[in-house]
């Protein structure tokens, strides 16, 4: 087989693998002992960039993704303690006033249980079980360190309808916040109830999240990405985060639950303006 041929049955294996299809490579044994053959016959760069965007494709070509009760109830379902790559998928009623259209969706059960999950988050680990199980999941915080930017982001984004209000240590003002004991209890149980997540493990975790940020639209990203919604200091979630961090009390302190509305209001003012703008433009 020439190399040419090789390169073009090669993109024609991605164009299957678009973002219409949902080809399970795990039950697709013809696709699998394809992709095998090309990575043998193909030299050690091409055979690399190969798995690098199958990697990409990976949580759109699955459609699957372990829900979030399931990381707590054996070793087999939660990820390693390896470096690797995870997307977080959320239920698509759950999450009001972030913009979902160009997101990836996957769909569990069947009519009429069936449901849709939205990717909305992709992260590196270099400590997958630390990272999405311990801080995301159960929001242990790291002393000296900043908490999780995904579950502050949940976090203010729900804090209308959870009730919840950041709170500042008095040891580490600047750099720890929390949603108290009981909003983070709350917060907790709303990711149990209503988010999934898939994983790969990998070295090159700095580059391939910068490839999949671009490849995937993906909100609730804050760093390297272009979204209205998230990117800058004056979209959207950057300002609700920081105007919540302004009025953060200190612990055992009384929440200030009429600035924490204002902020609130002010979110959501802000992307139906953007919403509308789109909408104009299109």
């Amino acid at each position: 087989m020439g190399r040419k041929k090789i390169i073009n049955e090669y993109e024609e294996l991605l164009d299957r693998l678009s973002i219409n299809s949902l080809v399970d490579l795990q039950y697709n044994k013809k696709l699998k002992k394809k992709l095998a053959k090309l990575v043998r016959l193909l030299s050690p760069q091409l055979s690399y960039r190969i798995m690098h965007d199958l990697k990409i494709l990976r949580f759109m070509v699955r459609g699957k993704a372990t829900p979030a009760k399931k990381l707590l109830n054996s070793v087999k379902t939660a990820p390693s303690f390896k470096p690797g790559i995870y997307g977080w998928f959320f239920k698509v009623p759950s999450l009001l006033y972030v913009p979902k259209k160009g997101c990836e969706i996957i769909t569990t059960g069947r009519w009429p249980f069936r449901r849709y999950w939205t990717l909305l988050y992709v992260g590196k680990a270099s400590n997958l079980f630390e990272r999405v199980v311990k801080q995301h999941v159960l929001g242990k915080l790291v002393r000296g360190k900043a908490q999780s930017s995904l579950r502050q982001s949940l976090g203010c984004l729900l804090c209308n309808k959870l009730k919840l209000c950041l709170y500042k240590y008095r040891d580490f003002p600047n750099k720890e916040y929390t949603f108290g004991k009981k909003g983070e209890r709350r917060l907790t149980i709303w990711i149990l109830d209503n988010a999934m997540v898939d994983w790969f493990e990998t070295e090159d975790i700095v580059q391939m999240e910068d490839a999949i940020i671009q490849f995937y639209t993906l909100p609730l990203n804050t760093k390297n990405n272009c979204h209205w919604f998230s990117n800058g200091r004056t979209s959207p979630l950057s300002t609700l985060k920081k105007d919540l961090r302004d009025c953060a009390p200190y612990l055992r302190k009384r929440p200030p639950k009429d600035k924490v509305r204002e902020a609130y209001d002010r979110f959501v003012e802000s992307v139906q303006h953007f919403i509308n703008e789109e909408e104009t433009l299109a």
